[in-house]
């Protein structure tokens, strides 16, 4: 049955969808063998889009010329109507070779005539290609193999070469092969062959010897790729090792591993190879694994080398492993003697140590007998001559007594056991004190003596004010011992400046002797001096620099010093302190701002000083040297109609000095209402009253104490302000009645309930100058300061009613009605026992005196806390006040440790160990200066102490973290000191809550 047309079109696209999901190609070619139908694999095949790029172009087009012939053929057997199964390469539309294998069945048309073909197509190119190198690498793996066997068997290079040539002939039937080992400048070593020609190699090695042939073999050694050594085209005459032989040529190449190389390797190759791109592929090939099996020799016989080295080293080391256990034995025997020895003597040093306590107690003791008595028998009636006697006496203990103190402090550092105190101080009272002694001692020899603390230092700190006034007392002592004439001077500035701390500069200047560049490093050795005169000269132990330097890195610093023979020295130290977070509110002060001044003063140093505290103050001031000078300067100011309202001048100066210059002013009627203040180094009985009656308004002592200028300048300015107001002050302003002035405006309220101790108290304030009230209990207290604004109270600690614990706990609370919360408490009481200053302190007061009070006790402790406060020295405003941070919080330490799941003691374990190498590698990044490095660490220790609570420790590493992200480090060893401060002080807490 025919089909219908509908179902011959079914049929047909049937026939298409199976078609076009075959892997094989599919083409139809016509009578004239063009293409009339592709499926999409033919289509993929010859690299086109689709089978409409090939429709209708003749099949030829795609058949190489070298592969035209047999698909003629091919053909032929198509058009005798036979089918064929055949081989051949196609071309692509890119141009790509292709080899394909093709079964062609003939097409007839309706008379059986020839009408094309049908063709199936498989693309076998891949498969030709793998046989082909499966073949390649048979011969390739039998001519390595039967080298790699060689490798294994032969330990010598000649040898091992020669058997190589052999292989190499009988495996691949190359007509010849030699190997010839030399270096890259052709220095030959060993030669081996195969297959030469008799007396063929020898004509070789003499045509290298001779420079001949050398051309061929530098090429073969300069690249990788074979040279034909023999090629007729180049016109050689032939080759030494194969005649002239036109049947074969000659390859060669390096022999190289690894960038060595070893020599050349060359074969003959028979002609039917020459082109032969595989033949040149396995000759490579096999050149390389030569090369491989030279280097493993070379390797093998290093190692065997090496085998016999460690023999022999084996066979010394147990030789010395002999001698080292006797040594050992030996060793041991001298341990247990040293350690024995060591354990006697530290047995030895602590008995030093409390045989040098003891010592010290039971030399001072006595000492201090003398000292005493000494001092009540100079204020006895006694010629001249017994006083001296007693005043050498005196001195002499005095000195002996700094000598045992050098001795037991030095002892302490050296034990570790001299400990640093944190405790607030006033800085300014601490050097006022302290100056008094050495300016006493200065003036003895005629020497200028100088101390000024700059304006922006902060005097209410928190460190140890004992131990910085050692060290400065030291340095003082030295240069005054060593100055014979000009000046000895004192300063503090302001080196750095944070939040809640501030590092402080100490200069000692002097202008003595100087000390030679080769003694200066020795200087801070304990029992050095600069030279051995010195101390028969002056005297001393050679401990107190020692002694200083210690104490200057035990508070976080480092003492320096520089000097210059014949013009004097410095010494100085910086080290950091805290400020101290409640500021006392001082009264608040008259102020001398816009008044002008003249200064008059030969020194340099204290022109320098007042007019740094002028300048601080607000004044108007100008400076000369001298009385002509400032004569000059007076009556040019009074012609300017802008005259100088006081003029400060030094009693001792060269040529006209302090007096005459007064007396020329005061006899001058245009200059005579110039208010007039004298400064003296060397204070004598009587000045006071002469300059009074001259109508000097002042006259004060050297070193003058800044309060005290300040005070003075404010009471002279205060005198006849007004026009017409009489000049003449009632009577000339000294230190002692600046000191009454000052006592006199300070308000005391004492608190004892027994009326005895109230009137005894009273009186020894009245005789001291100050005015007081009394009361007698706490309720009372609280009572008189919603009154009245008392600048300290006198806090008796067991009073009936309410004591004073209580009372003073109720002053200080929030809700607290008195005037001021922060008024002075200094507790009064007759328990001396350890712990009860303690319990004052915890109770909220802020000093402590013992029963019964001494006058001098109690003048010390009211100066301490009732010196007026100049400017120079009142505290920044604070628009706010802000939080104080806690060294740990253990609210937040809990905290993160739950969130870690971690016990609390553990997580601060943990983190002390982690901040202790943290602070290491800051260390170690500013040795090497590594501002980055350094700034990643802080921050990460500053977050971490966060995390922990440790806020203090964590504000410090902040400070650091910001200086080393601007890229400097200059004060990063300031920033590291606080840092490593902070952190004892954190432990020191964990340790008190038993976390660590």
């Amino acid at each position: 049955m025919r089909e219908t047309p509908e179902e011959q079109a079914r049929t047909r696209e049937q026939y298409e969808k199976i078609l076009k999901t075959l892997q094989e190609g599919i083409v139809i070619l016509d009578e004239d063998d063009r293409i009339s139908y592709g499926n999409p694999a033919f289509a993929k095949m010859l690299e086109a889009s689709s089978i409409d790029e090939l429709m209708g172009r003749s099949f030829d087009e795609f058949i190489p010329e070298d592969n035209q012939a047999k698909v003629v053929d091919q053909t032929r057997l198509r058009t005798d109507g036979k089918t064929s199964i055949y081989e051949h390469e196609i071309l692509t539309l890119n141009g790509n070779r292709k080899t394909v294998l093709a079964l062609a069945s003939p097409k007839e048309d309706s008379d059986g005539a020839y009408n094309g073909c049908i063709g199936a197509i498989i693309d076998i190119t891949h498969k030709r290609e793998a046989e082909e190198k499966s073949r390649h690498i048979a011969r390739t793996l039998g001519a390595i193999r039967r080298v790699d066997q060689l490798i294994t068997k032969t330990k010598n290079r000649r040898e091992l070469i020669e058997s190589i040539c052999e292989s190499i002939i009988s495996t691949k039937g190359y007509g010849s092969a030699w190997i010839a080992l030399c270096n890259e400048d052709l220095d030959y070593e060993e030669f081996a062959s195969a297959g030469v020609p008799e007396g063929g190699f020898l004509a070789l090695r003499r045509m290298l010897e001779r420079g001949e042939y050398i051309a061929c073999a530098a090429k073969a050694m300069s690249q990788d790729e074979v040279v034909h050594i023999y090629n007729p085209k180049t016109k050689c005459k032939g080759c030494p090792l194969l005649g002239k032989d036109l049947e074969h040529r000659e390859f060669t190449t390096r022999l190289c591993f690894e960038g060595k190389t070893f020599g050349l390797i060359s074969v003959g190759i028979p002609e039917e190879l020459k082109d032969d791109p595989e033949e040149l592929e396995l000759f490579q090939e096999v050149a390389q694994d030569v090369a491989y099996a030279l280097h493993n020799l070379e390797i093998e016989q290093e190692r065997e080398s090496n085998v016999n080295a460690l023999k022999q080293t084996k066979l010394k080391l147990e030789e010395t492993n002999q001698q080292l256990e006797k040594a050992n034995d030996q060793l041991e025997e001298a341990l247990r003697v040293a350690r024995k020895s060591l354990e006697k003597a530290k047995e030895a040093n602590m008995a030093k140590s409390e045989f040098l306590a003891n010592m010290s107690h039971e030399i001072r003791t006595p000492l201090n007998g003398v000292i005493g008595m000494t001092g009540l028998l100079s204020n006895t009636d006694l010629d001249p001559e017994q006083q001296e006697y007693v005043e050498t006496i005196r001195a002499s203990a005095k000195a002996l007594l700094g000598i045992i103190n050098d001795i037991l402090d030095f002892s302490k550092i050296e034990a570790g056991k001299l400990e640093i105190e944190e405790i607030p101080f006033d800085l300014r009272l601490t050097m006022e004190q302290m100056s008094d002694i050495h300016a006493f001692k200065a003036g003895q020899k005629n020497i200028e003596y100088v101390h000024f603390i700059a304006p922006d230092v902060p005097a209410l700190l928190i460190g140890d004010p004992g131990r910085i006034r050692q060290v400065l007392s030291n340095l003082v002592g030295n240069a005054i011992k060593f100055t014979e004439e000009g000046e000895v001077g004192v300063s503090i500035r302001l080196e750095e400046e944070y939040e809640e701390a501030v590092v402080l500069r100490f200069s000692v200047i002097d202008t003595g002797v100087g000390i030679p560049e080769e003694k200066l490093k020795n200087m801070f050795d304990a029992f050095i001096q600069a030279d051995a005169s010195t101390t028969r000269r002056f005297g001393g132990t050679g401990l107190g620099l020692s002694i200083s330097q210690k104490l200057v890195e035990l508070m976080g610093g480092e003492l320096h010093a520089h000097s210059e023979v014949g013009k004097g020295s410095e010494f100085y130290f910086t080290i950091p302190l805290h400020k101290q977070d409640l500021q006392v509110e001082m009264p608040k002060l008259e102020s001398i701002e816009g008044v002008r001044i003249l200064i008059v003063d030969d020194n340099e140093t204290n022109r320098r000083f007042m007019s740094l505290l002028l300048e601080y103050w607000g004044c108007r001031f100008v400076t000369t040297s001298s009385g002509e000078e400032a004569l000059q300067k007076l009556r040019q100011a009074k012609s300017e109609k802008d005259p100088f309202r006081i003029a400060v001048l030094d009693m001792q100066m060269p040529g006209m000095d302090g007096e005459e210059l007064g007396n020329r002013i005061k006899n001058d009627p245009e200059l005579k209402d110039t208010k007039l203040i004298m400064m003296s180094s060397i204070g004598n009985r009587g000045d006071a009253r002469r300059l009074a009656e001259a109508g000097y308004s002042a006259y004060l002592t050297k070193p003058v104490k800044q309060s005290h200028l300040y005070d003075c300048l404010v009471q002279i300015h205060s005198l006849g302000q007004e026009e017409g107001e009489p000049t003449k002050a009632p009577r000339i302003v000294t230190k002692h009645s600046l000191e009454e002035r000052r006592r006199r405006k300070r308000r005391i309220l004492v608190a004892e309930d027994n009326p005895i101790n109230q009137k005894v108290a009273l009186r020894i304030l009245e005789k001291l100058g100050y005015s007081a009230d009394a009361v007698a209990n706490g309720k009372e207290v609280i009572e008189s300061l919603k009154k009245a604004p008392y600048d300290l109270v006198l806090m008796d600690c067991q009073m009936p009613e309410m004591d004073g614990f209580e009372a003073t706990r109720r002053i200080r609370s929030a809700d607290s009605e008195v005037m001021n919360r922060s008024v002075t408490i200094v507790a009064m009481t007759a328990a001396v026992m350890k712990g009860d200053r303690e319990e004052c302190i915890k109770a909220g007061m802020d000093d402590y005196i013992a029963k019964p009070v001494e006058p001098s006790t109690m003048e010390k402790v009211l100066d301490n806390w009732l010196s007026l406060t100049p400017p120079a020295y009142q505290s920044k405003p604070q628009p706010q006040k802000r939080e104080k941070l806690q060294v740990l919080d253990m609210e937040t330490l809990e905290e993160t440790a739950k969130k870690n799941d971690v016990e609390v003691s553990e997580f601060a374990s943990i983190f002390v160990d982690v901040a202790l190498h943290a602070i290491s590698d800051i260390e170690k990044m500013k040795k090497e200066e590594k501002a980055e490095a350094l700034s990643r660490l802080a921050k990460n220790l500053s977050a971490k102490a966060a995390e922990m609570g440790a806020e203090s420790f964590s504000e410090a590493g902040r400070r650091l973290q910001e200086l080393a992200s601007k890229g400097h480090l200059s004060n990063a060893d300031t920033l590291i000191t606080i840092l490593k401060r902070e952190y004892r002080r954190l432990v020191a807490e964990l340790v008190d809550k038993d976390l660590r």
